[in-house]
């Protein structure tokens, strides 16, 4: 649960980190002037060209050409005449008219198309203006709705991963109980059979211990005979070696005659390992016998 909840921080403040740079770069790239764009102005068309004035032509009298004697050479004649000729058919002919020669002068523009034109371009200036005002704004929106569709869902990847994490916790927990359930049943059962174990011990050691008690209630046990003397004296000399080298014997008086035992000891396999000892020892032959309690 705690690598979750680390790994889940992790990625939230990246996604923290990854909004901010967003917000602060976002509007710097999208404000920014584009130097390749370019913009495309639809200008009005031309004014039509005023009409010119016309200007009427006043006839201009030539005079006859005048015959001139022989002298000169012609060249300087004629340089002569044409130089003295030109001014006075100017002066004559101006003086026919009566008025002198009209020189065409072109006429200027008139202020309205000038100002017609210079209209059009604020026109055209703030067409131009809208145009790239529309068309930030609308980068602008189309850049706040990415934004706010990546948060959405950042936010949605954000609920689904705890969602994940927080079933994935409940399965691991439900997991840890059926697994302490089921080893308290585990351990139940085992108290159980060993409850059962020790019930059965107990009275299989009862009915071991009431199958080793005789008629009187006096538990089973067993003894060596080891003699069978008609002298006492001699019966009593053997009892007394014996118990000097540590063994427990007594005489039984049966029909006249002094029996010496050894014992008695509870188990039978005690009583035969006994009877082999005295027999290696003492080369003293005896047998293994139920033990009698003495008669009053």
């Amino acid at each position: 649960m705690a690598w979750l909840d680390k790994g889940l921080k992790q990625r939230m403040v990246g996604a923290l980190v990854l909004l901010a740079l967003a917000v602060i770069f976002l509007p710097i790239l999208f404000t920014r002037e584009d130097e390749v764009r370019q913009v495309v102005v639809e200008a009005p068309p031309m004014p039509e060209t005023p009409p010119v004035p016309r200007v009427e032509l006043e006839p201009v009298a030539v005079p006859e050409p005048v015959i001139l004697p022989e002298g000169p050479p012609p060249s300087a004649v004629i340089a002569g005449t044409s130089a003295a000729v030109a001014p006075t058919a100017r002066a004559a002919s101006a003086a026919a008219a009566g008025t002198t020669p009209k020189t065409p002068v072109a006429n200027p523009v008139p202020s309205s198309a000038q100002a017609k034109m210079a209209e059009a371009k604020a026109a055209e200036a703030k067409v131009a203006q809208a145009k790239m005002a529309e068309a930030k704004a609308a980068e602008v929106k189309v850049a706040q709705a990415k934004m706010a569709e990546a948060k959405a869902a950042e936010a949605k990847a954000a609920q689904a991963k705890m969602a994940e994490a927080k079933a994935a916790e409940t399965k691991v927990a439900q997991a840890k109980m059926a697994e302490a359930k089921m080893a308290e049943a585990k351990a139940a059962e085992a108290r159980a059979a060993q409850a059962k174990m020790a019930e059965a011990k107990a009275a299989e050691a009862k009915a071991t211990e009431a199958s080793r008690l005789d008629a009187n209630g006096l538990p089973v046990s067993w003894s060596i005979q080891l003699a069978s003397l008609s002298s006492t004296a001699n019966a009593q000399d053997l009892q007394r070696t014996l118990r000097s080298q540590g063994y427990n014997a007594y005489i039984r008086h049966v029909d006249g005659m002094n029996r010496v035992y050894v014992g008695p000891v509870i188990e039978r396999a005690e009583a035969n390992r006994l009877c082999d000892q005295l027999k290696r020892q003492h080369n003293l032959g005896g047998f293994v016998v139920r033990f009698q309690p003495e008669r009053g």
